[in-house]
């Protein structure tokens, strides 16, 4: 029995033994791992999935800059080609394809960098700049711009001159046109710029150009191109995520908010109050100049624009005239003032204010129904100028019935818009035939002072004194755009008016 004792206890050492031998690795022992956890341990981590930079085109459309008309893809051959120069914020001219430049008289002589390229890596000269300024003369996007050029010759391979059909100081901010590769019709022809088209499997995107001028290193270096069939679908479109920046310009008159980072855009567009010359009492310059002191211009842009806009005491936008103070406040004392020397000094008992027999202060201001800000401001000017005995009878028409009011002169006062070109020029309005001279005296003082200004014989301040003597229209406000990009994207809001994608560079997830 004793033996068999023992030999039970030797089985049963020698177990114990295997079993710490079993437990052991160079004297370290490790914990036993059960099923679940050892699943765990072989599953590869859960990968994110890459973040995609989507930006709005129109596939209805090429992408060939003179052919394009619709904004998104305006703004979209921006990244595709390079210009002359562009401006940046405040409408200053920045260099891009251009070294340098110099103006004598009506001649504008512009050299451009040696040794750039374009993406078929063929060499870019002056032949190429002077075909696409032919384009650019005729292009829906550009043609407004190229108006006061007459022509351009070569010089030598990098050296241009163009030639100004009148004098304007600042000419040079309009020579922002597409350049492109001479002869290239296609649909995206070979650019310089910051992107190159490329397909794939049916979705059009773009991929950096890294030899653009040199040297190109943004942090996305490829964008994928959605198409929107309805740019007023923009704001939709990126908040369920089908795009991560779009850029909505307001041009309806109203803004719905999007659950997205949003960053307003100065635009060049100058909103005003027009008078028609016809209008018996509008032809006095004291009334006119009444009308501006009693509009409050701040309630204008922050009231009536819901804050898209900034108002304006000058007709240039401010920005480019911030350097002066162009201040005008409101005041009705001075306004009433001005009424009264003008000879307005009765009032009937229905509180119009008159200055004989049937020459009452009493006048039509015509408004596009279809834009909501603008139908506000009408009603801000219309309460603004009762306080001073003067009746305004709002006419709200549909755009295109606007439209042919402001064509037949069929008001007296009418809420207009127009886009200035880079220059600030305001020839459209000021001169005889400007697109949007309807009803204005353009051989007022304003207009003469306007000429002076361009030819150099009067500078900024000395043409608006005299503009305000004159007041020919009243400045009301430049509107604004807005920047609306995913939460996701880090923009580091430098967009403006002239590129929206000027900082793209610098945007990342």
């Amino acid at each position: 029995m004793k033996s068999n004792c023992r030999i039970i206890s030797m089985i049963l050492v020698l177990l114990l033994c295997l079993g710490c031998l079993g437990g052991c690795g160079n004297g370290n022992v490790t914990e036993t791992t059960t099923a679940e956890e050892a699943v765990a341990t072989t599953e590869k981590p859960p990968v994110s999935e890459p973040k995609v930079l989507k930006l709005p085109f129109s596939q209805a459309e090429s992408l060939n800059p003179f052919k394009v008309k619709s904004m998104i893809n305006q703004e979209l051959s921006a990244l595709i080609y390079d210009s002359l120069f562009r401006v940046d914020s405040a409408y200053k001219p920045l260099p891009v394809i251009a070294k340098d430049y110099s103006a004598n008289g009506l001649a504008l002589t512009v050299n451009i960098k040696s040794g750039l390229k374009f993406s078929d890596n063929s060499a870019l000269n002056a032949d190429d700049i002077i075909y696409s300024f032919l384009q650019a003369k005729t292009s829906p996007a550009f043609s407004a711009h190229l108006s006061n050029f007459l022509s351009a010759y070569r010089l030598s391979d990098y050296s241009i001159v163009f030639n100004l059909k009148s004098a304007d100081p600042y000419a040079v901010n309009c020579l922002d046109f597409a350049v492109i590769k001479t002869g290239d019709t296609g649909a995206s022809p070979l650019g310089s710029g910051r992107y190159i088209v490329t397909k794939s499997k049916g979705t059009t995107y773009l991929k950096a150009n890294t030899a653009r001028l040199g040297r190109f290193s943004p942090i996305i270096k490829k964008i994928t191109l959605v198409n929107v069939t309805d740019s007023n679908a923009l704001g939709y479109t990126l908040q369920i995520g089908n795009l991560s920046f779009a850029f909505l310009d307001l041009r309806s008159g109203k803004y719905q908010r999007i659950d997205a980072s949003a960053l307003e855009v100065g635009l060049n567009n100058l909103v005003y109050l027009a008078f028609n010359k016809a209008s018996a009492n509008l032809n006095s310059s004291a009334v006119r100049s009444a009308v501006a002191l009693l509009i409050d211009r701040n309630a204008v842009a922050q009231t009536a624009f819901q804050g898209h806009a900034r108002l304006t005491y000058s007709p240039f936008n401010p920005v480019w005239t911030s350097k002066y103070d162009f201040t005008v406040k409101p005041d009705q004392k001075a306004a009433v003032s001005l009424l009264e020397g003008a000879g307005f000094n009765k009032i009937y008992d229905t509180g119009v204010r008159y200055g004989g027999y049937g020459n009452a202060l009493v006048f039509t201001l015509l408004v596009n129904k279809d834009n909501a800000f603008k139908t506000e401001a009408a009603k801000l000017i219309k309460s603004r100028l009762w306080q001073a005995g003067i009746k305004v009878n709002i006419v709200s028409l549909a755009f295109s019935a606007y439209t042919a009011a402001v064509k037949a002169g069929s008001y007296d006062m009418y809420l207009g818009e127009t886009m200035l070109a880079p220059d600030m020029s305001l020839s459209q309005m000021l001169f005889a035939g400007g697109s949007v001279s309807y009803g204005m005296n353009t051989a007022s003082g304003a207009s003469i002072a306007y000429r002076q200004f361009l030819n150099g014989s009067l500078d900024t301040k000395g043409f608006v004194d005299a503009f305000n003597a004159d007041m020919p229209f009243v400045p009301l406000c430049y509107r604004n755009g807005i920047a609306a990009y995913t939460r996701a994207l880090t923009v580091p809001q430098q967009c403006n008016a002239g590129d929206v994608y000027c900082d793209i560079n610098g945007w990342t997830f």
